[in-house]
């Protein structure tokens, strides 16, 4: 059968999907499952996974860029950010925070793009809480906090209030201004 008209086929059978009234909002394919209602790609975040080594490189491309570089630089690499962005959107929030706020040099980054401001930290902070409130949305996130507020040696009583109340910014703010700096302080400022 010609490419096309299997394409064809294949657009035909999912639009009879949609218009029946019994169809499941998603679609499962060997390339992963899509949200028919919103036509695009479910991503699946499991906290259980670590992060590899090419996910870690992805992660300091994003905050050195973000931290260090001028405004007209980081504009300029926008689909570079946008690639890796892509590549780690999958990894699970808390595991995401986790590793960063374990690493001196990521959270010093993280702290200097929240001092940036405007752009940079609102362009940051939106993929962070866009991917909480998808998890919360999914039950995927207060089961796993124990663990979390472990990993990062904070209280679970103190960071707990932002994440039941669903202010995700407040939440990686507190995080931020809770964690305190090892050894000299100003080590890593950027």
């Amino acid at each position: 059968m010609h490419m096309t008209t299997r394409k064809l086929l294949v657009m035909l059978n999912l639009a009879l999907l949609i218009t029946n009234h019994n169809f499941a909002h998603s679609l499962n394919t060997n390339k992963g499952d899509y949200d028919l209602r919103r036509c695009e790609k479910v991503i699946e975040r499991d906290y259980n996974l670590p992060i590899t080594s090419a996910e870690k490189k992805c992660i300091r491309k994003i905050i050195q860029k973000l931290s260090q570089d001028l405004f007209v630089s980081v504009i300029g690499s926008k689909s570079e950010l946008e690639r890796n962005g892509d590549l780690i959107k999958h990894i699970h929030p808390f595991r995401f925070l986790e590793y960063t706020l374990n690493d001196e040099e990521l959270k010093t980054g993280m702290l200097a793009i929240r001092q940036r401001g405007g752009l940079l930290w609102s362009g940051f902070i939106d993929g962070i809480t866009n991917s909480l409130g998808e998890e919360s949305r999914k039950n995927n996130l207060m089961i796993f906090l124990n663990d979390f507020a472990d990993a990062i040696k904070l209280d679970v009583k103190k960071i707990s209030p932002p994440l039941k109340d669903g202010k995700w910014d407040n939440f990686v703010n507190l995080l931020l201004d809770s964690l305190p700096r090892k050894n000299d302080p100003n080590r890593y400022n950027m």
